[in-house]
C-alpha cells in the first residue's frame, strides 16, 4: 500500500525538478490535484473546479470557452512524462494523471533497483553510509541509523474568521491563543485571546496604531508584543487583560526566554535592520547581543530550548563583499554566530525563508517556493543547535502558511493567507501633486504576486499601453495591455522566465529581462513589429529609459553598478560604480532613473536613502549628490513626465505612504515633501514600491488580503 507520507515525498522531488522548478502554475496544478486525492476528495477535481481554485478564473469561469485547464494538464502530463524519463527513472513511486481525468494515480514501481545501484540516492527518513566501499557495511549502517519517528502535522482546522488575523502564538499549555486582527474597522491591527478549542475572543488592546507579534511567557500568564504607538516599542500585558506595561521603544519582534526571565528582541542600532538584544522580563536596561559588524539582521529571532543560544535570520557579509544569507545560532550572551546550513540547503527552490519556531528539539520554519509558503521542519543537535538532518516538509495547503508557533502538547498555530494583488492607476494632476479620483484597476490577472524589496517586480504605463509579467500561463512571461480596448497580448512564450518589462515612453519600445542562463540577458521589441532582438548579455535589471527612447538604464545583477546601454547598438557605457564610490562599504544599488531632461540621475540605495546626481559629470562622486528626503524609508524614486516632481512611497510602522517632492530648475528639492495618500496596512498594500508615471496616472502595484486567519494543526511522530 502506497502511504500519504510516500507519496508526499515523491510530490516533493517531483516538484524540485528541473521540469517542475520554474513553472509555479504547474506547480499548484500538480500539488493541488495531489492534495485533493490523498485527502479523499479526490472525486470532486473537476475543470470548473481547478479553473476556479488553481488557476482563479471566478465563478463565471467556463470550460467550454476558456481551455486553460485542457492545455496545463497536458502540460502536467507531458512533464511528468519527461522527468520519469530522466531524474525520476529510477524513484520509488510514480505519480501520473491518466488522460481523460484529472485525478493523479500513484504506483509503487515493482521491482526498483538497489539503492547502490541508482545513479541519484534521495533517502528519505534514513541515513546511507559507505565503510570502505562495501555493500554489505552500507546495507549495516542503513538498518542501524534510522532515527526516530518524523513528526508530521494532522488535524488542520481554521479557528479564526475574519478578514485579516494574523501574528498568532499559542500559550506553552495549548489553551489559548492569541493574535492581531482588524477587528476594529479603524485600519490597525489590536490584540485579542481566545480559547483554542473555540469561544468567544478577547480584546486586549484598544490603541488606535498597530499591536502586533504577541508572545506568551512560559507559564502562560503574560503576552509581549510590539505596538507602532509613539516611537514603536515592546510592551507587556497580562494573558487575559489588564494595565499595559512599557518594556522599551524602538523594538520590534518580541520572544520570552524558555525560562521567561528576559526578552530578545530588534533593536534600533547603525545597522539598517538593527541589532539584537535582551531585556529583564521586569524591566529594566536592554543588553546588546554582539553578533558582529559583518552580520544585517532580517528576521525574527528566537531563543532555544535551553536559553543559551539564539537562532536568528541573518545575512552576512563575506570578505569579497558577497552575503551569506541563513539562520544563525548566537550564544544568548553574544559571540560569533555560526551558520546553520538550512538556506543553502533550501536555496535551490526557496523565495523565502522565515518565521522560526521550536517544538522539543525541532526548529519549524516557513518556507516560500513556487507561489506557495508551506511549513518545514528540522531536527537540532541540543546544545550546538544546528541541524542534524534535512528539512522536511510538514504542511502541504494550497495557500501560504507562516507565523508557526508551537504549544507543548504538540499544538501547533499558524497563518494561512490568500492574498490578490493587481496593478492599480492613481489619477495624479502632476503639478500640484494632489490626487483627482479614485483608484482604477488596471488588471484583473490573478497570477500576479506581492513580491519583495528585494527584487521587486517591475511593470509600464506609457502611450496607453500597460507591460507587465504574468504567470498565468506557467512561467513569468511579458504581456501588454490596451487600456483603451482592454486587449492583453503575450509578447513571450518561451518555457524560461522572461521579466521586469519597462515601455519606452511613447509607448513604441520594451525592454525585458531574459532568464534563459543563470546570469540576466535585456531585449527590445519594436511593438509595431513584434520582433525581439537581444541588446546585452548579463547586464541586471531594466531600471529606466532615457526620454527619446534611444537608451537604456540597467542595474548591475551585483546592485554594485549602474549601466546606460543602446537601443540600437547595444553599446553600454558604466554611469556608476558603487565599489569605487564606497569602498569597503556596503551600498547597493536599488533602483535608478534619468530625469526628463537628461540632467539628473535619482539612485536609491539599499539603506532606503534617495539621492540626486548630477548627469553626467556628478557621478563619479558622491561629493555633489542631494538627499532627497531625510525620511531614510525610500525605496524607489520616479520622475514626472515634466521632471519637476519626484513620487516615491514611505514606509511607516502602519503601511505605507505615497509622497511627492518638488524640483527646483537646478534639480534640488524646492520646498516641503506632500503627503499624497497613506495606505494601511490593513488594505490595499504596495508590498514593493515601483512607481509607473504616465498618462495622468501614477502606475502602482497593490496586495490585498482576501483571507488571512488562524489555523491549527497536531503535531504527531
Amino acid at each position: 500500500m502506497v502511504t500519504k507520507e510516500a507519496i508526499r515525498a515523491q510530490l516533493e522531488r517531483i516538484l524540485e525538478s528541473r521540469q517542475f522548478v520554474r513553472s509555479q502554475s504547474l506547480s499548484k496544478f500538480l500539488r493541488y490535484v495531489v492534495e485533493e486525492t490523498i485527502a479523499d476528495r479526490g472525486p470532486g477535481i473537476k475543470e470548473y473546479v481547478l479553473g476556479i481554485e488553481v488557476f482563479g478564473r471566478g465563478e463565471n469561469f467556463d470550460p467550454r470557452i476558456d481551455p486553460i485547464v485542457r492545455v496545463q494538464a497536458a502540460k502536467v502530463r507531458s512533464r511528468l512524462e519527461e522527468y520519469y524519463k530522466s531524474e525520476g527513472s529510477e524513484d520509488p513511486l510514480i505519480i501520473e494523471m491518466p488522460k481523460g481525468a484529472y485525478v493523479p494515480a500513484f504506483q509503487a514501481r515493482d521491482q526498483p533497483q538497489p539503492a547502490l545501484a541508482r545513479k541519484k540516492v534521495k533517502p528519505l527518513g534514513w541515513k546511507l553510509a559507505l565503510i570502505g566501499g562495501a555493500v554489505l557495511s552500507g546495507i549495516v549502517i542503513l538498518v542501524l541509523t534510522r532515527p526516530r519517528a518524523v513528526i508530521r502535522a494532522e488535524e488542520l482546522q481554521q479557528i479564526t474568521f475574519d478578514r485579516l488575523a494574523t501574528f498568532p502564538t499559542i500559550s506553552p499549555d495549548g489553551r489559548f491563543v492569541a493574535y492581531a486582527a482588524d477587528r476594529a474597522g479603524r485600519g490597525d491591527l489590536d490584540l485579542y485571546v481566545q480559547q483554542v478549542v473555540g469561544g468567544a475572543p478577547l480584546r486586549l488592546t484598544t490603541n488606535e496604531a498597530s499591536d502586533i507579534t504577541p508572545d506568551f511567557s512560559p507559564d502562560g500568564t503574560r503576552i509581549v508584543f510590539r505596538s507602532h504607538r509613539g516611537k514603536g516599542g515592546i510592551y507587556l500585558i497580562a494573558t487575559l487583560g489588564g494595565q499595559e506595561q512599557h518594556l522599551v521603544d524602538e523594538g520590534w519582534n518580541p520572544r520570552f526566554s524558555p525560562n521567561g526571565e528576559w526578552i530578545v528582541y530588534q533593536g534600533t542600532s547603525s545597522k539598517p535592520m538593527g541589532d539584537l538584544y535582551t531585556i529583564p522580563a521586569n524591566g529594566g536596561s536592554p543588553r546588546l547581543i554582539s553578533t558582529g559588524d559583518d552580520m544585517a539582521i532580517t528576521g525574527a529571532a528566537s531563543p532555544a530550548p535551553d536559553g543559551k543560544a539564539i537562532i536568528f535570520l541573518a545575512n552576512r557579509t563575506e570578505k569579497d563583499g558577497t552575503k551569506t544569507p541563513d539562520w544563525w545560532v548566537v550564544s544568548a550572551q553574544g559571540g560569533k554566530p555560526q551558520p546553520t546550513g538550512l538556506l543553502p540547503s533550501l536555496r535551490a527552490a526557496t523565495l523565502d525563508v522565515r518565521h522560526g519556531a521550536w517544538f522539543e528539539n525541532a526548529f519549524i520554519f516557513s518556507v516560500q517556493r513556487n507561489n506557495l509558503s508551506n511549513l518545514w521542519m528540522v531536527e537540532m543537535t541540543p546544545g550546538s543547535w544546528l541541524p542534524k538532518g534535512s528539512p522536511r516538509q510538514i504542511t502541504f495547503g494550497s495557500a501560504k502558511e507562516t507565523n508557526a508557533r508551537v504549544a507543548r502538547n504538540g499544538t501547533l498555530v499558524f497563518v494561512n493567507e490568500h492574498l490578490l494583488t493587481h496593478i492599480w492607476g492613481i489619477p495624479v494632476d502632476f503639478a500640484s501633486a494632489k490626487i483627482t479620483g479614485s483608484l482604477i484597476q488596471l488588471t484583473s490577472d490573478l497570477s500576479l504576486e506581492p513580491g519583495s524589496s528585494a527584487d521587486p517586480p517591475v511593470f509600464a504605463l506609457a502611450a496607453g499601453r500597460l507591460a507587465f509579467a504574468s504567470s498565468r500561463s506557467g512561467n513569468p512571461d511579458v504581456w501588454v495591455k490596451d487600456i483603451k480596448s482592454q486587449v492583453e497580448t503575450q509578447i513571450t512564450k518561451n518555457p524560461w522566465p522572461e521579466d521586469k518589462p519597462l515601455l519606452s515612453p511613447d509607448g513604441k519600445w520594451l525592454c525585458f529581462r531574459n532568464r534563459q542562463k543563470t546570469k540576466s540577458d535585456l531585449y527590445v521589441i519594436d511593438l509595431t513589429k513584434s520582433v525581439a532582438a537581444q541588446i546585452c548579455e548579463d547586464c541586471g535589471t531594466p531600471s529606466a529609459w532615457s526620454s527619446d527612447g534611444k537608451t537604456i538604464v540597467s542595474v548591475s545583477e551585483s546592485k554594485q553598478a549602474v549601466v546606460s546601454i543602446d537601443r540600437e547598438s547595444g553599446r553600454s557605457e558604466l554611469l556608476v560604480d558603487m565599489a569605487a564610490l564606497h569602498p569597503g562599504g556596503d551600498l547597493r544599488v536599488l533602483q535608478a532613473e534619468l530625469s526628463p531632461t537628461a540632467h539628473l540621475l535619482g539612485i536609491v540605495v539599499n539603506d532606503h536613502i534617495g539621492f540626486l546626481a548630477p548627469f553626467p559629470r556628478g557621478l563619479r562622486s558622491m561629493e555633489n549628490w542631494i538627499t532627497v528626503t531625510k525620511n531614510n524609508g525610500v525605496e524607489s524614486m520616479h520622475f514626472s513626465p515634466d521632471g519637476k516632481r519626484l513620487f516615491y512611497f514611505i514606509r511607516t510602522g502602519s503601511g505605507m505612504n505615497l509622497m511627492s517632492m518638488p524640483l527646483g530648475p537646478d534639480g534640488r528639492p524646492a520646498g516641503q515633501e506632500v503627503l499624497m495618500q497613506q495606505f494601511p496596512a490593513t488594505d490595499r498594500l504596495p508590498w514593493t514600491t515601483w512607481i509607473s508615471v504616465s498618462d495622468g496616472y501614477l502606475a502602482v502595484r497593490l496586495t490585498e488580503s482576501s483571507s488571512v486567519n488562524i489555523w491549527k494543526a497536531q503535531l504527531t511522530r
